[in-house]
């Protein structure tokens, strides 16, 4: 059961109600083609087992009849959400080697939903900072392994 890549939030939502792809195919849908881009740089870590982990979850909540809001959607979280137990940095090197001991407020409020959070796209440059921003999510988005995003990119001016 092949799940594409590149749709609307609403049209995935649509086709694991529908049955016309599980949770457990999406997500690995988006994995290959976040695989698929890793030349790009997008990406600092995956965290596969966690995403297919929830998705597997949100396949089995579904087959009860007790979906979550975002049961089995797959998002792409930035690094700079901090992710209970995994390496964020938010692209700084100050940051190097932190592993944050909880999980933030988004994250887990994805993961309360139901989303199937993998971790990922780059943040372009530290927040706050006044460079020019090279965004991993734009990347990311050209070459078509298109998750929806939790996260933001601004400069200062």
């Amino acid at each position: 059961m092949a799940a594409p890549v590149g749709l609307t939030l609403a049209a995935m939502r649509d086709g694991l109600a529908n049955g016309d792809f599980d949770a457990v195919a999406l997500t690995e849908s988006h994995l290959a083609a976040a695989e698929a881009a890793k030349p790009l740089n997008a990406y600092l870590a995956m965290c596969a087992d966690r995403a297919l982990d929830a998705a597997r979850a949100a396949d089995a909540r579904r087959a009860k009849g007790g979906a979550l809001p975002l049961d089995g959607l797959p998002m792409a979280v930035k690094d700079l959400f901090c992710t209970e137990g995994v390496a964020t940095t938010a692209a700084s090197k100050i940051l190097d080697g932190f592993v944050p001991p909880y999980e933030s407020t988004v994250t887990a409020r994805l993961a309360a939903a139901g989303a199937t959070a993998f971790r990922g796209p780059r943040t372009g440059s530290p927040p706050r900072c006044t460079a020019p921003i090279r965004s991993g999510c734009g990347a990311r988005i050209a070459a078509t392994s298109r998750p929806p995003k939790a996260g933001f990119q601004h400069t200062s001016l």
